[in-house]
């Protein structure tokens, strides 16, 4: 259990066995189906999700009621509403399965025991947030770079 993930965090810091295993036993791994909802706009994210594999989205609804994909998450990736998360207060988000998906569940109490623990996870977490980050720049370029046919058409 837990495989995928600590392969990926040993690809940005060092870990030891003994570090591994203890990561392995914090975390929980389950099954999410297609279309299954882990957050709602309204609540209060307390969990950050890592793919196993599969796929996730981070959306709204626009005022036209129209669904609005802002993020996706696939294998090796997390998915969370930091905001919420860290300021405990509601999502305007929702984050939903795109396909039937296995994915880590890593709550708020847990990271900050296994940070305390394990300080190597504080360096894979901030290599992990400025990777994302560069995601995310790259994705608000495009958007006004581009014409809306562009965007749509996929150019």
């Amino acid at each position: 259990m837990s495989r995928e993930l600590i392969q990926h965090i040993r690809e940005f810091t060092k870990l030891t066995d003994d570090q591994a295993d203890f990561i392995t036993a914090s975390v929980s791994e389950r099954k999410v189906l297609k279309k299954e909802l882990l957050l709602t706009t309204g609540d209060i994210c307390r969990v950050n999700y890592f793919v196993v594999s599969g796929c996730l989205r981070l959306f709204f609804i626009d005022e036209q009621g129209m669904e609005r994909t802002i993020q996706f998450a696939i294998e090796n990736w997390w998915m969370t509403d930091y905001t919420s998360k860290d300021r405990n207060v509601p999502s305007q988000y929702s984050i939903q399965a795109v396909e039937d998906s296995i994915i880590i569940s890593l709550d708020n109490k847990t990271s900050e025991k296994l940070f305390a623990t394990i300080p190597a996870l504080e360096t894979y977490f901030r290599k992990i947030l400025q990777r994302a980050y560069s995601a995310s720049l790259f994705r608000i370029g495009l958007l006004y770079s581009r014409s809306k046919e562009e965007m749509f058409f996929g150019f």
